[in-house]
């Protein structure tokens, strides 16, 4: 019985101990996993007049990134290209002040580009978009772009520009596609909309605030 009982302990001991190992307190949080952000910006035609202010709404933006996190810097029109993935501050400012109007923009099928881009990086994903004018042309379409975002796990926010702009018959004063609040919103960003250009650069400094506030946030 005594030879029994000292077994009994032994095991017990032991399961105890190994109960211990196998469940650490957990330490993992946001600030653990590295961010990488694709910053996708619409260059296209109705850009000319606030194509400086946009670049100066970057810097803001490139001036609070942290040495750990990686930024790639994307325009487009009507396809989107995209220079590498880099954690240099300069070269940021480089690819910044290397953006230049194009055609008219296709602004979910380029999305989908962006997210394409980063959804294989590991740590914490992120698209940045900013856009202006409703987008009519796409052929990926923003039902799929928000499906792509959740499947990979990629967060989506945007600064979207109200702006006037040539329909085809006249001009119109218009604001950023409503798709795009949506699909924002639901991939779990948020959406910044501003009414003049002069608003461009607050609205990436409150943005990159509030990344890097969701970032430390366990």
């Amino acid at each position: 019985m005594k030879r029994c009982a000292w077994i009994v302990a032994i095991v017990v001991a032991l399961l105890t101990d190994r109960g211990s190992m196998a469940a650490p307190a957990s330490s993992d949080t946001r600030a653990d996993r590295p961010l990488s952000i694709v910053l996708a910006i619409d260059t296209g035609s109705s850009i000319h007049l606030d194509m400086e202010h946009v670049r100066e709404g970057l810097r803001q933006f490139v001036n609070q990134i942290e040495p750990n996190e990686q930024v790639e810097i994307c325009s487009f029109g009507n396809r989107l290209q995209c220079a590498p993935f880099t954690r240099a501050q300069q070269v940021m400012f480089e690819d910044i002040n290397a953006l230049s109007p194009h055609d008219d923009a296709r602004v979910f099928d380029s999305l989908d580009g962006a997210i394409d881009e980063v959804r294989s990086v590991a740590g914490r994903r992120v698209v940045i978009a900013f856009a202006m004018k409703p987008d009519w042309t796409w052929s990926t379409s923003p039902k799929r772009v928000l499906k792509d975002a959740q499947t990979y796990g990629v967060t989506v926010y945007a600064v979207g520009l109200d702006v006037r702009y040539y329909d085809g018959d006249d001009f119109v004063d218009g604001r950023p596609d409503p798709e795009l609040e949506h699909l924002v919103r639901k991939s779990g960003g948020t959406f910044f909309e501003v009414t003049s250009s002069q608003g461009i650069a607050g609205a990436f400094e409150r943005l990159a605030k509030q990344l890097h506030e969701a970032t430390q946030t366990p």
